[in-house]
């Protein structure tokens, strides 16, 4: 048995390496509107912005679904090379649907299966699913080959194994430092905000409308509490707001759904749930319609629109920031830069 879970340990961090270069190849839709490989989807699982670290994560998983795989269905597998194949494929299917499906989404802040009810994420889904065939493919296949022939060799198998994946995926974790996702902002020439006529407010006793805020910086904040995105870029607008509401800042959340309303987008009472779970106490406008999604053209969540004491859009972005990074950082000049005008 210990040998099984051993050789299925090394048999998935070769399949592993194999469908991690897949996924560096593969690219998922970004909030910016270009592309980020889908290794960047892995390493947001663990709050991560270093593909770097999606890799780590990636092989760690391969290596214990392979050393489960070798507990479960090793007798199985090991009768012969078709065999392997043909139950690693079966195990690959398995962990598609637990791991891609309903497990990575929840972890991202989205609904299980979410990959599969959003248009632009279904070719994603379905390059999943043949990489985790392909996975799985050659996971049964490395184990039956693997208890056949270097079961007594299983520690120098080990230790070959794992040169060989760091030889080969160097290369392919080369010039992966950095964001994942990168925010991207623009400045060109300003021009009047659209008006905003959402009725329904949370933080707010009255709708806040944007001739009231003259003589204020408004940042527009477009998101959903379902989007992972969304979420954990939140505590820097709450930094922010915290920072430079006295000085002149108003900062507005422009809550948008994503999904259908069955998935509960829609309801007040979530929302306001999701706004006491992030400790946002600034204005939140409803926008089930669309509208003012709408009027300010946003294609991606989350989405930020800055906009100087004369009611003129002066930065547009979109994607993930954090407290502290780059990206933080240069949306806090653009306020600051506004603030001082």
């Amino acid at each position: 048995m210990q040998n099984r879970v051993i050789v299925g340990a090394v048999a998935g961090l070769l399949a592993g390496l194999v469908f991690g270069i897949m996924m560096q190849l593969m690219k998922a839709p970004a909030p910016d509107g270009g592309q980020v490989p889908m290794m960047a989807m892995v390493a947001m699982v663990v709050r991560s912005e270093s593909l770097v670290a999606g890799w780590i994560y990636h092989l760690f998983n391969s290596a214990i679904i392979g050393a489960f795989f070798g507990w479960l269905l090793g007798a199985r597998a090991e009768a012969g090379s078709g065999s392997g194949v043909a139950w690693g494929a079966l195990w690959g299917l398995v962990w598609w649907v637990l791991g891609a499906l309903v497990l990575m989404p929840l972890l991202l802040g989205m609904p299980a299966f979410a990959a599969l009810r959003m248009p632009p994420m279904r070719p994603v889904a379905m390059g999943s699913l043949a990489g985790h065939l392909i996975y799985g493919g050659i996971l049964g296949f490395a184990y039956a080959r693997l208890r056949r022939s270097a079961v007594r060799h299983v520690p120098r198998t080990l230790s070959s194994a794992l040169v060989w994946i760091a030889a080969i995926s160097l290369p392919a974790l080369s010039g992966a430092q950095g964001p994942l996702v990168q925010t991207t902002a623009t400045d060109g020439v300003p021009r009047p905000a659209p008006a905003w006529d959402n009725t329904s407010w949370l933080n707010a006793d009255t709708p806040v409308r944007l001739d009231q805020l003259r003589g204020r910086v408004v940042l527009l904040n477009f998101w959903v509490f379902t989007c992972g995105n969304c979420t954990r870029t939140v505590p820097s607008l709450v930094q922010l707001d915290s920072r430079y509401r006295r000085e002149g800042l108003t900062l507005i959340g422009v809550h948008t759904p994503e999904f259908p309303p069955y998935a509960g987008e829609h309801d007040k009472s979530n929302v306001a749930k999701a706004l006491a779970r992030q400790g946002i106490t600034y204005p939140n406008a409803q926008d089930n319609d669309r509208r003012t999604w709408d009027r300010y053209a946003i294609r991606y969540w989350p989405s930020f629109v800055l906009i100087d004491r004369r009611g003129r859009i002066r930065y547009e972005g979109a994607g993930e920031f954090h407290v502290g990074d780059r990206t933080y950082q240069a949306w806090e000049q653009r306020i600051q830069a506004l603030l001082a005008e």
